[in-house]
């Protein structure tokens, strides 16, 4: 990086740690004299890794560490001199007899910092362990990650604006199709056809929103699996049950654009309890749609196998309808003298009925 990169990335370290009290451990090879004023302490390492100077850099100028190579036999550094530049040229010839290696391993300072250490070591093995806690996969239970990782994916859906727009418009194109297709269709046998079919959009509608989660489940898996799961962030429940939380108020929404234009444009039945089981039953459907584009993505590698999948999905769901049931299902009594063509068209029809709101005579 160029220098005013660097530097931007050191100050929002420095804020990150000052705001939240963590530590940081930071690699740099000759940093400027700004850049050098942001660090705390330096562990200073000569060629072949040896150590040679652990502890504050001072914060005029770098001056504590300075003080240590002058007080060791360095050169002094000028007023002006850059820290960083001063004791990487100082430590690249030793002073003396001794490298500069050897002098920190006889100095104060190194003594002083091994004191610290078996004080630290001390305190905490005296301390209790509590084994329940050692056992633990994770760091926080799994209430916590479920909470943590629903929020954060809630802010993925929500920062992705396109995500949203699809399931409106998916929603609300097919409910206009089925609106124009099948406007104001009446009480008669003939419109009650098209009562049928128009509730039969509603599957249409799950191919729209099925290929539309389905990228984004394969997005939030890879990432998991690549990163999350390897170091133990969060398990596989807590991400599984954020994106199926996540997904149900983009159903909800999707449910309302879909079905206002569909079912008064059609001229279904206005009254509240009727209408709102209607409304109700296709807010199930909007439900079950990504959750079960969820499981299919989930048993599948990547979206060639998917593509092959979906198409058998579909097909399942369609071949189920009302619309394709034949007539033996019905098991109804029917005497020799019936014909049977005559027989079975009022039956069929008070089935389809019930489920679009018919209430017309039927015989």
């Amino acid at each position: 990086m160029d220098a005013n990169g660097a530097l931007s990335i050191i100050r929002f370290l420095r804020k990150l740690a000052d705001e939240s009290g963590i530590a940081i451990l930071c690699t740099i090879h000759q940093p400027s004299a700004v850049l050098i004023q942001e660090f705390d302490d330096l562990l200073l390492l000569s060629r072949g890794g040896t150590e040679v100077y652990f502890g504050p850099i001072g914060k005029e100028g770098g001056q504590t560490v300075i003080n240590y190579f002058e007080r060791n036999g360095a050169v002094p550094a000028a007023g002006d001199v850059n820290p960083a530049e001063y004791i990487l040229d100082t430590i690249r010839t030793s002073p003396g007899a001794r490298s500069w290696a050897e002098i920190w391993d006889s100095s104060p300072e190194s003594t002083a910092v091994v004191e610290e250490i078996e004080a630290i070591i001390t305190t905490r093995k005296d301390q209790p362990v509590s084994r329940e806690l050692r056992t633990l996969e994770y760091a926080m239970p799994l209430s916590v990650q479920i909470a943590a990782v629903t929020s954060r994916v809630w802010r993925h859906y929500w920062r992705d604006a396109s995500y949203g727009f699809s399931k409106v418009f998916s929603n609300l194109s097919m409910a206009l199709i089925g609106g124009v297709l099948f406007l104001n269709s009446g009480e008669t046998v003939l419109e009650l056809q098209s009562r049928t079919f128009a509730v039969f959009v509603v599957l249409i509608l799950s191919p729209l929103i099925l290929t539309g989660v389905q990228p984004k489940f394969l997005q939030f898996r890879t990432l998991y699996e690549t990163r999350e799961r390897n170091s133990k962030i969060y398990s596989a429940p807590a991400w599984i049950t954020a994106m199926v939380v996540v997904e149900i108020p983009y159903a909800i929404l999707g449910s309302i654009f879909f079905f206002l234009p569909w079912y008064y444009m059609i001229g279904l039945p206005k009254d509240s309890s009727r209408a709102g089981y209607a409304f109700f039953l296709v807010m199930l459907m909007n439900v079950w749609i990504p959750h079960i584009a969820m499981w299919i993505a989930a048993v599948c590698p990547d979206l060639t196998i998917i593509s092959v999948v979906n198409p058998f999905i579909f097909v399942v769901t369609n071949g189920f309808t009302y619309v394709l049931i034949l007539y033996p299902p019905f098991q109804v009594p029917m005497t020799d003298d019936v014909n049977p063509e005559v027989y079975w068209l009022p039956i069929m029809l008070c089935h389809i009925s019930t489920a679009v709101g018919y209430t017309g005579p039927t015989r």
